[in-house]
């Protein structure tokens, strides 16, 4: 642990036996999971300086403790309230801290692993990223009498890669992936709304740089954009009608031509006679 203002070293964990993958934190939990395949907890102490004694120093024996269960290795973490959402080999778990028992656990959630995970705005609502390159959502509350696994409501596949990450502020999901992309869903018509001040997405990678995408002006480009394109749609529409018509137009002054040409031959017809009723008269006169 850091103490930013100071850019000083305050903490330090023993070894907890593993390769650390995941670590999440609030203002009164610290959670980290890797391929020990346990959660290691730390819950705040009240007046201490940093927060959290992960060093285990601490005089207060509840301040730690684990979580059992996983069956493979725990490769993302997310906390909300009371609950730890955890992801080992293509599962998905929620714990309660207070009593350290399993809630809810989704099996299968991805063909492969399961590499991350995020909470919504919801309670009992998550989603999960994997191997597969599919983002899940769940409701882990949602376990009917007839079925014991928990189906996924909603599977997006934006990525050709495994998703190593996810975020989420309503209204948008982003995630990471190995296939060097980032992918915005816009979940508005799935989720309830949800007030938000949170404009940015921020990212980095594998390239050692970091990127920021500015959201304040998403909805209104938006809708500028969903005008354009129905403005494009309006005239092709146009266009075609257009077309139509000229084509309509067209065939008709072509059957106007053929009666034309009959009407000259009968004409034709009419002046021979003509002409031979003029003849006869002359050579009767």
């Amino acid at each position: 642990m850091w103490k930013m203002e100071e850019g000083l070293l305050i903490d330090t964990s023993r070894a907890l036996g593993g390769t650390i993958r995941a670590i999440a934190a609030d203002s009164r939990l610290l959670v980290s999971g890797g391929t020990n395949a346990y959660i290691q907890c730390w819950r705040a102490v009240e007046g201490n300086d940093h927060l959290f004694h992960i060093s285990g120093s601490g005089t207060d024996q509840n301040a730690e403790f684990r979580l059992w269960g996983h069956e493979d290795w725990v490769w993302s973490l997310a906390l909300r309230g009371n609950t730890v959402a955890s992801t080992a080999g293509r599962d998905a778990y929620v714990w309660d801290i207070r009593d350290g028992e399993l809630t809810s656990l989704v099996s299968n959630a991805h063909v492969g692993n399961a590499y991350s995970l995020a909470w919504t705005h919801l309670a009992d609502v998550l989603f999960t990223g994997g191997e597969d390159g599919a983002i899940r959502l769940f409701n882990v509350s949602d376990v009917s009498d007839d079925e014991e696994d928990i189906k996924p409501v909603a599977t997006w596949v934006p990525h050709s890669g495994p998703v190593h990450s996810l975020a989420f502020e309503y209204p948008w999901l982003v995630s990471a992936s190995s296939d060097g992309r980032i992918a915005l869903i816009d979940l508005r018509k799935l989720l309830t709304p949800k007030r938000s001040s949170k404009d940015r997405i921020v990212c980095a990678g594998e390239d050692g740089s970091v990127r920021v995408w500015n959201f304040s002006e998403a909805l209104e480009i938006e809708r500028r954009a969903q005008a354009l394109r129905s403005l494009r749609q309006e005239n092709r529409m146009r266009r075609r009608k257009a077309q139509v018509e000229m084509n309509a137009n067209g065939r008709r002054p072509d059957q106007c031509s053929i009666a034309m040409k009959k009407n000259q031959l009968k004409g034709d017809k009419s002046t021979t006679w003509h002409n031979k009723r003029t003849i006869n008269e002359k050579v009767k006169s």
